[in-house]
């Protein structure tokens, strides 16, 4: 029961960090109109958030291998949400405001490597991935809560108010977190799995060629979840002549659907007898196969049509973070999760840093989303090639404590 109790609190922080972190590209219409943007300078948005993930994650996964999960997870929340709380309060000019998305995604890195390590400990390896899916299932979980909620609040009252109640919610669930962990159960059976860890400690590296191929691959995984987070309102509205609320129901309709893929990919990759890689290869070809297909959709597509191939883009888009964590966890050393899973976060970040920006600016020079559309398929198809080279290892089981 201790191993439920650690994976709950490492959800709900991750589902508020993310309904914070994509809150702000959710609220793109918004912010777009409010400060005049193009569309490159929207994905810019995202792009500084991802930015402090990019710097914060390395050390995000070395200060919880040193200190640990419980006190990095919920410190980095509740200065999340405490930074958001201060762009939605204040009226800030840009240069304030890029430096506060960057220290935002700085505390926002934290989430990841120690949620992650926190389960993978808490968990062997039978109900590993099902409990690995279901922590990551808080990422468009968190995403459809801001997909649902904070455009709401912005055409009631103000961008900036939405943003400001999304920090307000992640300092509560901080808090909560710190209760369910303070728990003397959980507390000891989180000592017990930590210990159990060091007893197995190998002398550990972080640099080995299937954990590098790996991240390098994450680099390209999270660029179509992060197109889908800022530029599908945008799309259903300019190509496809969708009103923005009923795009954002559509966008939260495809974050559930990406949290349910999330778990089940996951889980069933606990049941089947070849690994986690296999299965992960499958949701990234249908990742670019449905990026084709959304590239051939218009306004006179079907409504029905457009939402089938809008949720199948999303089951596969954000279907991919559970199996890929648990691969990195049992690629890596015993003791070293928090570096690995670390250094993973950077080069996704470097992904989402990077993508909504280039995929806008493709919009911006040919006046049509498709090239955009095309261009993410070949990245895709490219982290595909990567882990095709990744050889998995014989899968590494720590007993965690008796629940």
């Amino acid at each position: 029961m201790s191993a439920w109790l650690i994976l709950s609190g490492a959800l709900l922080i991750q589902i508020v960090v993310a309904n914070v972190t994509q809150g702000i590209p959710t609220l793109a219409p918004f912010i777009k109109a409010d400060l005049s943007l193009s569309q490159s300078q929207v994905g810019l948005f995202t792009s500084y958030i991802f930015a402090g993930f990019f710097l914060g994650a390395g050390l995000s996964g070395w200060l919880t291998d040193r200190l640990s999960s419980r006190t990095v997870l919920i410190g980095g929340a509740a200065c999340a949400g405490l930074i958001a709380a201060i762009i939605g309060y204040f009226q800030l000019d840009r240069i304030a405001l890029v430096g506060l998305l960057m220290l935002l995604g700085l505390m926002g890195s934290t989430a990841t490597p120690a949620g992650a390590q926190a389960v993978a400990r808490a968990f062997d390896t039978r109900q590993r991935g099902l409990a690995m899916g279901l922590r990551q299932m808080g990422v468009p979980l968190g995403g459809a809560l801001a997909a649902a909620s904070l455009p709401v609040l912005a055409v009631r009252s103000s961008w900036r108010t939405a943003a400001a109640v999304s920090g307000v919610v992640a300092l509560f669930a901080a808090l909560i977190t710190l209760f369910i962990y303070s728990r003397p159960r959980v507390r000891q059976h989180a000592r017990r799995s930590k210990t159990a860890h060091r007893q197995g400690q190998v002398s550990g590296k972080l640099f080995k060629k299937p954990v590098l191929i790996a991240c390098a691959a994450g680099t390209t995984l999270p660029v179509a979840q992060f197109i889908m987070v800022t530029y599908l309102m945008l799309y259903l509205r300019d190509s496809l002549g969708i009103p923005e609320l009923r795009g954002a129901a559509l966008l939260t309709l495809a974050q559930l659907i990406g949290a349910v893929s999330r778990v089940s990919f996951a889980a069933l990759s606990d049941r089947l007898p070849f690994g986690r890689k296999p299965m992960l290869l499958a949701v990234i070809a249908m990742t670019g196969l449905s990026a084709l297909s959304i590239a051939q959709l218009s306004a006179q597509t079907p409504t029905i049509l457009v939402t089938t191939v809008v949720m199948v883009y999303a089951a596969s888009a954000l279907g991919w973070q559970g199996l890929y964590f648990t691969l990195l966890t049992e690629l890596s050393d015993s003791g070293w999760e928090g570096r690995v899973l670390g250094l993973a976060t950077t080069f996704t970040s470097l992904g989402i840093m990077s993508g909504p920006p280039l995929f806008g600016l493709l919009v911006d020079a040919s006046s049509s989303y498709r090239p955009a559309w095309y261009a993410l398929a070949a990245v895709v198809a490219s982290g595909f090639v990567m882990l095709l080279t990744v050889q998995e290892q014989p899968t590494r089981s720590v007993a965690p404590a008796t629940r």
